[in-house]
């Protein structure tokens, strides 16, 4: 069983090794091994998750059973009205894909969030990750808009997703 419980700065490591794991099995075979490796360098870089884990404002997760083997991150929507909150990142290391991890996450995030005043979650997620879409449509979220992302030089399709906490 999971423990998921408050990330530390002594998870950083874990957490960029979850993500990189994450991305390259979502995203290698519709941007490249290359341009995910790029993409994880810049939004993992140590110090900015560093800066995540201890900022007050944002709730980080993991889901540690030795090792770390998912993380979740959300806080305010500086895009959105006050009581809408952003899931910043959600991922669980492949090989422990569909044991309920994810959804384990979710679950407190979200509970963590809602005791924080917050009302309804917004979700960014390229549209290529399959299993990523298929995880919210599972917990309940509606599409709520498509747009654009550049990453590593190529434009993505990204579709939103929202739901009440």
């Amino acid at each position: 069983m999971v423990d998921v419980r408050p990330a530390e700065p002594a998870d950083v490591p874990a957490i960029r090794r979850v993500a990189r794991a994450g991305w390259h099995a979502a995203y290698d075979d519709r941007l490249g091994a290359d341009a995910v490796d790029a993409v994880v360098d810049d939004w993992y870089a140590p110090e900015t998750v560093r800066e995540y884990v201890t900022d007050d404002d944002v709730v980080y997760l993991v889901a540690a059973d030795d090792p770390v083997v998912g993380y979740a991150a959300g806080g305010p929507d500086p895009d959105a009205a006050a009581a809408t909150a952003r899931l910043g990142a959600i991922y669980v290391r492949p090989d422990r894909w569909r044991e309920g991890i994810g959804g384990r996450l979710l679950e407190e995030l979200t509970d963590r969030l809602a005791d924080r005043g917050f009302e309804r979650l917004r979700i960014d997620v390229l549209a290529a990750n399959d299993v990523g879409r298929a995880f919210y449509e599972r917990q309940g979220f509606d599409v709520a808009g498509r747009g654009e992302i550049e990453l590593a030089g190529a434009v993505c399709g990204e579709v939103t997703y929202a739901g009440p906490l």
